[in-house]
């Protein structure tokens, strides 16, 4: 029975692989963005529970405040480029 079996197999053509790459590509980055949507809800939702708190909101706002300093940093560092390189002129 399993001569008849390879017997009727032809192989694939390289379309049909080029089509199956392609296929099982796609079929992995959606099942990997699908794990990560879960992991963000998950994470998110175990910060809501806890406590009784909103920590989300807390966690914005501490990520925002960051966020600007990280800004005003970046803005010092350069200030501080130009102004060394006007003195030394």
């Amino acid at each position: 029975m399993k001569d008849q079996i390879d017997k009727k197999w032809t192989g694939y053509k390289f379309d049909e692989l080029k089509y199956r790459i392609v296929v099982n590509r796609v079929s992995f980055k959606i099942a990997t963005q699908r794990i990560a949507d879960l992991g963000r809800k998950e994470v998110i939702y175990s910060l809501n529970n806890v406590g009784g708190k909103s920590l989300t909101v807390n966690f914005e706002k501490v990520m925002s405040a960051l966020s600007y300093f990280e800004a005003m940093v970046r803005i010092v560092k350069r200030l501080r480029e130009i102004l060394t390189e006007l003195k030394c002129r």
